[in-house]
């Protein structure tokens, strides 16, 4: 499966999760993005790789979580979203207005620890939502770690 993965706000695309999800089969793509430096680039630059490269399942923590969503709305992708900044981002970037599709299913996993994005927040922003599968780890901060990053690929089946 061709899958993007988005990184976070500060972050870099993670070797060791790229490799995890290669390993298990997948083609990864894995663009660094400087979100405050591109702000106005993001989204069409996240879009424009999706159509390109026929992604089939969109993987994003934080800020590429936030991204990971909409674009998944908008194209009709599945997704894997850790600790997304859903409902707070220190960085605003604009992206187009997108109808959520009750069809494109997500898999939300919120850090029960998470000082960074509200957990609560986010749990509000998921819970309602019929296509939304979400999971609150009460050990987990903002940060993933390698064993809650495989274990989350194994409950989306990836």
């Amino acid at each position: 499966m061709k899958i993007l993965y988005i990184h976070g706000l500060y972050g870099n695309p993670k070797k060791e999760k790229i490799a995890l999800l290669s390993e298990r089969g997948h083609e990864i793509v894995a663009p660094f993005i400087d979100y405050e430096k591109e702000k106005e680039a993001v989204y069409p630059r996240l879009k424009q790789i999706c159509q390109e490269a026929d992604i089939e399942y969109i993987v994003g923590s934080s800020m590429g979580g936030y991204f990971g969503y909409w674009l998944g709305q908008d194209l009709k992708i599945p997704q894997l979203l850790f600790n997304p900044a859903l409902p707070y981002r220190s960085v605003l970037i604009p992206i187009p207005e997108i109808k959520e599709d009750p069809a494109v299913h997500s898999w939300v996993v919120v850090g029960a620890k998470d000082a960074t994005i509200d957990p609560e927040l986010n749990k509000q922003f998921f819970e309602k939502k019929t296509n939304v599968r979400l999971i609150c780890c009460e050990w987990l901060e903002h940060r993933i770690d390698m064993v809650t990053f495989e274990e989350m690929l194994r409950w989306a089946d990836l």
